[in-house]
């Protein structure tokens, strides 16, 4: 070990300060980057401003004391590396028509993805999208306002990793909100007890029917398997309210609609 250009007998930070940075008492500094990756010097006021300051290597309790009183910020650029090759990959594209409030609110789920729009929770898989449900964001008052023009207030989605629960948190606000996501259904016999299924689908209207569920999601039905636990059909458009023996009905615009199930 030998004596730095600081003047101290100790080990090397690896960095530099200026010459009024190696005193127990001294100025308010800048983080000055080197243009090399992202290494910085610490640079007081007067030196910043200088175009040849004096550096001197720094020990670590040098550079240490003196990045403690680093408050003016930062000046200069990181060294950007470019090494760009061709990215292959595979793209898909297909209709989706969901519209998130803002970009922060689609976020990864099991098996696709969760959307917060304007009528609440959207999942959206491979081949399709359906709604969830509504969700009620609590208000914020105005003061105590974190946001601004270059931090725009708004709810940003969250979704755990098992896709149990999701959380919405409004960035630069003070509110937030958890909801789960898996209401399922148990299937039962009803003699025995014993399970036979289950359903994790849409929330909405919903009936049974010789061993199928028939739930109303988002101005559609969805005819559901809890056995496969997967959904084996939908109707488009027709969102009925009432269901006898296998035989749906929608009363609406003066109309009456049904649909008898084929099977």
């Amino acid at each position: 070990m030998k004596v730095l250009p600081c003047g101290h007998l100790a080990p090397a930070a690896g960095a530099r300060v200026c010459t009024h940075l190696t005193t127990d008492n001294g100025p308010a500094c800048f983080r000055v980057l080197t243009g090399i990756k992202t290494d910085f010097d610490l640079l007081c006021q007067e030196c910043a401003d200088t175009a040849a300051p004096e550096l001197l290597d720094a020990c670590v309790g040098c550079f240490d004391r003196a990045e403690e009183l680093a408050h003016l910020g930062w000046r200069g650029s990181p060294e950007v590396l470019l090494r760009d090759r061709e990215l292959t990959g595979a793209w898909t594209t297909r209709s989706c028509p969901v519209r998130p409030l803002n970009d922060r609110c689609l976020a990864p789920a099991p098996g696709g993805w969760l959307a917060l729009t304007e009528a609440g929770f959207a999942r959206i898989d491979d081949e399709d999208q359906w709604l969830l449900g509504p969700v009620v964001l609590p208000e914020e008052r105005d003061v105590e306002r974190n946001d601004g023009p270059e931090r725009p207030r708004g709810p940003v989605l969250h979704v755990s990793r098992d896709g149990r629960f999701a959380a919405i948190v409004s960035d630069y606000g003070q509110l937030g909100t958890d909801s789960p996501l898996l209401d399922g259904i148990e299937l039962r016999e009803a003699a025995t007890g014993r399970l036979t299924g289950s359903f994790a689908g849409p929330s909405g209207r919903m009936w049974a029917h010789d061993g199928l569920l028939y739930v109303v999601a988002e101005a559609r039905l969805e005819v559901w398997d809890p056995a496969e636990g997967a959904r084996i059909g939908l109707l488009g458009g027709f969102a009925p309210i009432a269901h006898r023996d296998g035989v749906f009905a929608e009363l609406r615009n003066d109309q009456l609609r049904t649909w008898t199930t084929p099977w």
